[in-house]
């Protein structure tokens, strides 16, 4: 877990490990790629987490699909989508 928390592969424990990842902390045009691959995961996982909460609040039955869909910061359509999926996967289990 260190050697991945260092900025400097200089303080990396394990040299191959350093010696393969020197090029992404050190070149200019690299960081800004695992800048930018990082920004997506990010963006990835942060979707991924309001899909999930949109899930909970539908299947609460608490607040209508367009309310859902302002709180999550997701699209209306996404929203109804996530909807219809949960409404036939309650009526397969019926």
């Amino acid at each position: 877990m260190h050697d991945f928390s260092c900025a400097d592969p200089d303080e990396m424990f394990y040299k191959i490990f350093a010696d393969r990842i020197r090029p992404h902390k050190e070149d200019k045009e690299q960081v800004i790629k695992m800048a930018g691959v990082m920004d997506r995961i990010k963006e990835q996982v942060l979707l991924e987490q309001a899909v999930e909460f949109a899930k909970k609040l539908i299947v609460d039955g608490e607040l209508s699909l367009k309310k859902i869909a302002k709180l999550c910061e997701l699209p209306l359509e996404k929203v109804q989508e996530l909807a219809a999926n949960i409404s036939a996967e309650t009526k397969g289990q019926i």
